[in-house]
């Protein structure tokens, strides 16, 4: 699977979610924090303790009710408030 083709990874315990652009899912047996040293991090960013993005993949980035980003499919995922800073300078390099 080639990068450009995940919007974003949501962890699930031991597991991790690949969220892909055609609308599926597929299930990892490898934990974030693991995939998150794997993939490069030049084109994917830790916006919360559950979420990896592709920073590819950001449409926006909405300020209401808490911070929140909106991905190119329309999924919107948290963004913590300790990474939000990082995320607008992570996206200004794309």
């Amino acid at each position: 699977m080639d990068h450009a083709d995940i919007l974003a990874l949501q962890a699930d315990g031991s597991y991790t979610w690949l969220l892909c652009t055609d609308g599926k899912r597929l299930l990892v047996s490898r934990n974030l924090r693991y995939l998150s040293t794997a993939l490069p991090s030049s084109l994917f960013f830790r916006s919360h303790r559950k979420h990896l993005i592709n920073l590819g993949q950001v449409a926006e980035l909405l300020n209401h009710g808490g911070c929140r980003v909106r991905m190119k499919g329309g999924l919107e995922l948290p963004v913590a408030r300790s990474c939000r800073s990082a995320l607008v300078e992570a996206l200004g390099q794309v």
